[in-house]
């Protein structure tokens, strides 16, 4: 089995911290969530480490206009998107959560997966909600309305305002990491 763990690219911009450990700037999902990528990786060299399973990180960089996830390798068999939870009205996110999503604009998330996360969020007392996107899609979804054969997943930095000057917690970013972390050696 070979799992690919999607990361939408990183601008340039500087990122500010507030001295209630927010992080605040632009494009913060994808910053944050190459933050933690990056992270998991430096953990598994330092740590000798070695995924459960062939773990391929992408950093596609087409996610905004909805197919950054289109190219999957025919080896992959799970997709697992690291992205944003949003926070609103209509979500159970916050910005000190991972937010794992059960289903968004386009489809369901796979239910097996999404249940793993889950119970690895549950194993790891990390802290987490699910939720459903009612207005969002990512590169798990891209990737089977690609016609990809592959598992889709995603979870995330629950955040402030999206497409803007955006806001998550330090916290969120770290348990984003550990959720990562916890996924790639789990069998």
């Amino acid at each position: 089995m070979v799992r690919k763990v999607s990361i939408e690219a990183c601008s340039q911009e500087s990122r500010h911290f507030s001295d209630e450990r927010f992080n605040k700037s632009r494009h913060i999902d994808d910053k944050a969530m190459v933050v933690a990528a990056i992270e998991v990786l430096r953990q598994l060299k330092q740590n000798d480490l070695k995924p459960a399973f062939n773990t391929l990180f992408a950093f596609p960089i087409y996610e905004e206009i909805g197919h950054g996830g289109a190219y999957v390798p025919s080896e992959v068999s799970e997709y697992v998107a690291l992205d944003i939870g949003l926070i609103g009205p209509d979500n159970h996110g916050s910005e000190k959560l991972v937010s794992i999503g059960a289903s968004d604009h386009y489809s369901p998330y796979d239910w097996g997966l999404t249940t793993r996360l889950i119970n690895l969020a549950k194993e790891n007392q990390i802290d987490y909600c699910v939720d459903t996107f009612y207005r969002f899609g990512s590169d798990a979804t891209a990737a089977i309305r690609s016609g990809n054969d592959v598992m889709p997943a995603v979870f995330g930095v629950g955040c402030m305002n999206s497409h803007g000057y955006e806001r998550t917690s330090i916290h969120a970013i770290e348990e984003c990491t550990r959720l990562t972390l916890a996924y790639v050696l789990n069998k």
